[in-house]
């Protein structure tokens, strides 16, 4: 339990890095972000969603900061106050038989909720990086419509995969 403890904890701070890096790169692309920006893209790379500045702006912060709490609040201790109708996972009755089957099954919830919280910050920097690239923003690395859906396909493959190792762990 103690190396799902120190994974945790890793992956927590990546977590960290990744959310104050997205916020840095806003502010610092403000002043060059233009009063109508580009938000959704077809497969040419051409805008076919437009949004204000402002509203650009309010909605990449307050979506970042109610995902990410949504996501804390997972891998929070919190999780261990639910009353046990309310847990739903494969082979409840296994994990709640003893103390220290509940306590490795609470720090593996958490983990998968720091996993999430990672997953959703790298995939949303990356996807602000392309909206800037795509409204003519300069940005740190060039990134086409087929290498970001790349990212995503192994991002989600990399999540998936880890879920289930940390869900369905060897007997």
């Amino acid at each position: 339990m103690e190396n799902i403890q120190r994974i945790k904890n890793k992956l927590g701070r990546l977590w960290f890095l990744f959310v104050l890096m997205g916020f840095f790169r806003l502010y610092q692309v403000y002043p060059q972000i233009p009063l109508t920006v580009g938000t959704r893209f077809d497969g040419s790379g051409i805008a076919n969603s437009w949004m204000s500045k402002s509203v650009f702006i309010g909605w990449s912060v307050g979506f970042v900061l109610f995902m990410n709490t949504l996501f804390l609040l997972i891998a929070s201790p919190l999780i261990q106050k639910l009353k046990s109708k309310w847990i739903n996972f494969p082979n409840k009755e296994h994990w709640l038989s003893s103390p220290a089957l509940v306590a490795e099954m609470f720090m593996r919830v958490r983990l998968i909720g720091v996993m999430g919280g990672l997953f959703f910050a790298s995939v949303n920097y990356f996807a602000c990086e392309y909206v800037y690239q795509q409204n003519g923003i300069p940005t740190m690395f060039r990134m086409g419509s087929i290498s970001f859906a790349v990212f995503l396909l192994v991002a989600v493959t990399v999540f998936g995969f880890s879920l289930f190792k940390v869900s369905f762990p060897e007997k």
